[in-house]
């Protein structure tokens, strides 16, 4: 879906933008794996932003994980809700 690719991309550029401003950030993987460990919320912090662009950056990263999580949640609760309503099962 759109939603999907435009995360997909938001977490791939952001692994690209952490790896080209962040020191402890050695390598595009390692981008990459802080961008989606922001996003999602672990934030497990074996790395960590210490410039202003990284900043910034994680601070988004973490507002559109929110966002793209909470709305991912509420399509599937829609749709299985949809899915009991017309089995007759949701009184």
């Amino acid at each position: 879906s759109a939603a999907s690719d435009v995360y997909k991309r938001q977490v791939f550029g952001s692994g690209g933008v952490l790896f080209l401003v962040e020191p402890a950030i050695t390598n595009y993987g390692d981008g990459l794996w802080y961008a989606f460990v922001t996003s999602t919320t672990v934030g497990y912090g074996d790395l960590l932003a210490v410039t202003l662009i990284g900043r910034i950056t994680s601070v988004f990263l973490t507002i559109y994980g929110l966002i793209f999580f909470g709305c991912l949640s509420a399509v599937i609760i829609n749709y299985y809700t949809d899915l009991n309503k017309e089995r007759g099962e949701d009184k």
